[in-house]
């Protein structure tokens, strides 16, 4: 299963109201996965020892070595191709003999079916094809289902023939925060979509049955490289331009000498309004000269404050 959410984007500019403001919202009914917790002072769950070979837990130091990054309950257990999968044991269920000490870890996240709109994309999961004797260089074949309409309101209705705006992620070692690569924007051609600049080419087809989901002629579809490259952290006095008088200075960790903080959008954002869109939402086709060199590629060199070439590759 893969986890379908959607984004709400609202004006927020000047507003005081406390409400919701918008960002990434998980679509309605039951999500595949949910994040264990703590009650009284022990893991809601452990591991089922009967499906990891004996181990209730794996020791903290071994945490890039295990297998065991996540848990499943019962109705997810046979899901994907790796099933089965490690199975989660209720903390009642756990053998009175078992005493946890230090450095004994439990995966927080729990799989699950889920229903609902939520639960509307089933999928294959990645395959990495290596083409150098290192494994350092390779294609990626991802593949995930939906159908081209879901009939829910939280979900994009695909049309043949029609062309999409997309983006994509690449995270690092089970993280799902700060540490991912992010794609330039792209554009996801659905169908007979004529090619152009920039497409992503599908066979999706709006004839395929629901539940029916063969495999892909992957030899029929080109590769498509995708140029990635990491989102900066930066200051709240960089991004409005109050560095100089916050006395803040950013000192490049390759030279060691300070960097000048200079955000080209500052004026928009110390007004208050959502002119970043201008920069972060604009795809390369769409910058023709200018401020910003015509590239979508030259506004992301400038990553937390440096303005310096960022690993795109």
């Amino acid at each position: 299963m893969s986890d379908d959410q959607n984004v709400l984007v609202l004006d927020w500019a000047g507003s005081t109201s406390s409400g919701d403001d918008g960002g990434r919202k998980g679509d309605a009914g039951t999500g595949v996965f949910f994040n264990q917790g703590i009650t009284g002072g022990n893991p809601d769950y452990l591991l089922d020892p009967t499906t990891t070979w004996g181990d209730l837990t794996f020791d903290w130091n071994d945490f890039w070595l295990t297998p065991f990054f996540y848990m499943t309950q019962p109705d997810a257990e046979m899901l994907g191709p790796m099933a089965p999968n490690p199975s989660a044991m209720p903390w009642a269920d756990v053998p009175g003999s078992f005493t946890a000490i230090e450095g004994d870890t439990v995966p927080r996240r729990v799989l699950r079916a889920g229903a609902g709109s939520r639960a509307d994309i089933t999928a294959l999961g990645t395959v990495f094809i290596p083409s150098t004797p290192d494994g350092t260089l390779g294609t990626w074949h991802v593949q995930m289902q939906r159908l081209m309409d879901t009939g829910n309101g939280d979900d994009i209705a695909l049309l043949e023939a029609e062309q999409y705006d997309v983006g994509f992620e690449v995270h690092l070692w089970e993280y799902t925060t700060r540490d991912h690569y992010v794609s330039f924007p792209m554009t996801l051609g659905v169908g007979n979509a004529a090619p152009a600049s920039n497409i992503v080419a599908t066979d999706i087809s709006s004839a395929t049955p629901s539940g029916s989901y063969p495999l892909p002629n992957w030899g029929a579809i080109p590769t498509v490289r995708v140029w990635l490259f990491q989102p900066g952290i930066n200051t709240w006095e960089f991004v409005n331009g109050d560095n100089d008088t916050a006395g803040k200075v950013y000192i490049d960790p390759v030279t060691g000498l300070a960097v000048d903080q200079n955000h080209g959008g500052a004026g928009a954002v110390a007004a208050g309004s959502t002119a970043c869109a201008t920069c972060h939402a604009a795809r390369t086709a769409d910058l023709t000269g200018g401020q910003f060199g015509g590239a979508m590629e030259a506004i992301t060199k400038q990553r937390g404050g440096i303005w310096a070439d960022t690993p795109v590759d």
